[in-house]
């Protein structure tokens, strides 16, 4: 058992998930019914062990493209037309997985430009906030439909990281089809060395991380590098695991060599109750208690 990711599960009263394309979708580009009601189940008992969890799911282009029966897509505009299919698909097959437990939730779709506007984004989080005291699991994906390419958030890694420093989450568990860094593509080399305990991203790190593109997403390596780099200057911690096996976050709790990226400060949420909130400006400092009773004090 991996007492580390234990102990921080257990501390951790939110937790964000990310579940990428590669993740949901099977070689045949259809979705992998059976591999998510795993996951669903693994969300239960984190949520029996009292945290709240949010997943930030992509798959939407991915199952539209296979509904259009188009092995490419050659642009935006096509892209965006298979996702306002997949999506439909993506949100019925997550609430019908959640329903067979009882457990209610919900779909978000936003876009960059969301996060970067001061209202919208209070609104998000503030509905975020109130699912979560509902004990709603919000689904959340980009508005691939609306979103452009100058706006975009490129891929969800960075999404589901700046969803997790906006609800000052404690961890982020990014699934993917690797177990995490490595010091070479484990795919490609048999020499492949998993990196444990990232307390920094320099150059060094960076010069291992392989930069091709998911089959089926925008994310990759190095997308997930950059969003371990927002989370560790918000004082979240992130996990690299591997998503293509059964009862993925079960998984994580057996496995013994599993890659922490730590953030560089301590967590924001300090032992008086305070937390700081680095995205709103002027800045405010939310007073944590029982989800329902979160106070934000406005700081100039």
């Amino acid at each position: 058992m991996n007492k580390k990711f234990t102990d921080l599960a257990k501390k951790s009263k939110v937790i964000v998930i990310k579940v990428g394309s590669n993740i949901l979708v099977n070689e045949k580009h259809t979705l992998r019914k059976k591999w998510l009601a795993t996951l669903v189940d693994d969300v239960q008992k984190l949520q029996k062990k009292g945290s709240k969890v949010i997943i930030v799911s992509s798959g939407a282009i991915a199952l539209g493209r296979n509904i259009l029966s188009k092995k490419k897509l050659t642009n935006l505009h096509e892209k965006q037309a298979a996702a306002s299919i997949g999506q439909i698909q993506l949100s019925q097959q997550w609430q019908k997985a959640f329903a067979k437990l009882k457990i209610q939730s919900s779909q978000i779709l936003i876009t960059a430009e969301d996060l970067n506007e001061r209202r919208k984004y209070l609104n998000i989080r503030n509905t975020i906030f109130s699912l979560m005291d509902l004990n709603v699991v919000p689904i959340i994906n980009e508005n691939d439909t609306t979103s452009t390419e100058e706006i975009r958030f490129g891929d969800n890694d960075k999404l589901s990281a700046m969803i997790t420093n906006a609800l000052s989450a404690e961890l982020l568990i990014l699934l993917s089809d690797v177990d995490g860094l490595y010091t070479a593509n484990p795919k490609k080399s048999t020499q492949a060395k998993l990196i444990t305990d990232v307390t920094e991203i320099n150059h060094d790190l960076e010069k291992y991380i392989d930069k091709d593109l998911s089959e089926f997403g925008s994310g990759g390596m190095l997308a997930k590098v950059n969003a371990a780099k927002l989370c560790m200057q918000s004082g979240s911690t992130m996990i690299i695991a591997n998503g293509l096996v059964s009862h993925p976050l079960d998984n994580i709790i057996q496995n013994h060599q599993l890659g922490f990226i730590l953030p560089k400060i301590f967590s924001l949420v300090v032992n008086n109750g305070f937390g700081i909130d680095l995205f709103t400006k002027p800045l405010f400092i939310l007073m944590r208690g029982p989800l329902r009773h979160y106070k934000r004090i406005q700081v100039y």
